[in-house]
């Protein structure tokens, strides 16, 4: 169950994303072709999982609750998220080998 915070919170996402939204949609089409005039949607997309990422996951301002609510429901995307928390692995003996070998080569 959602909590009244959390409630106030979901509000402030919402009217949000949907202020972005009006302001892209009301965009002039002139001149454009058909697929650049979808790419300010796909880029408010972007924007707002990328928001509701960042209020969970770098400055946890919103719960676990409210952040697997917005996921159910669409105001963001759990692939494109999912994405993002990948962390890349970086194999400690790969950078070392590459270092010595930029050494020898510049030495």
């Amino acid at each position: 169950m959602l909590a009244l915070q959390d409630f106030i919170m979901f509000y402030e996402i919402n009217s949000f994303i949907s202020f972005i939204y009006v302001a892209a949609e009301n965009d002039p089409h002139d001149g454009k072709r058909k697929c650049e005039t979808l790419w300010p949607i796909f880029k408010i997309a972007h924007q707002k999982s990328r928001y509701i990422f960042d209020l969970y996951h770098r400055r946890k301002e919103i719960s676990k609750e409210l952040y697997e609510f917005c996921l159910d429901q669409g105001y963001a995307d759990r692939n494109l998220i999912a994405k993002w928390k990948k962390v890349p692995k970086i194999c400690f003996y790969s950078i070392l080998k590459k270092a010595f070998v930029f050494l020898f080569l510049f030495s």
